[in-house]
């Protein structure tokens, strides 16, 4: 299901602060371009951007990669 940003992070810095963790963690060509695809969302939309458990998944994985 998804949601707003702004449900997930009431403080909308953490949410940039991901963001840009996860698109200095990008190890592939699909990732890179995963995070590129969800900056340009939220540079659009804010944070009124919807979100899905699995994008937000997926952004704290990329970050969290060893």
């Amino acid at each position: 299901m998804s949601s707003k940003v702004i449900d997930h992070f009431p403080d909308i810095d953490d949410f940039e602060e991901l963001l840009e963790d996860a698109r200095m963690a990008a190890g592939s060509d699909w990732e890179e371009t995963f995070v590129a695809d969800m900056k340009a969302k939220y540079e659009r939309y804010g944070e009124d951007m919807f979100i899905s458990n699995a994008q937000l998944d997926k952004l704290n994985k990329i970050v969290n990669e060893d």
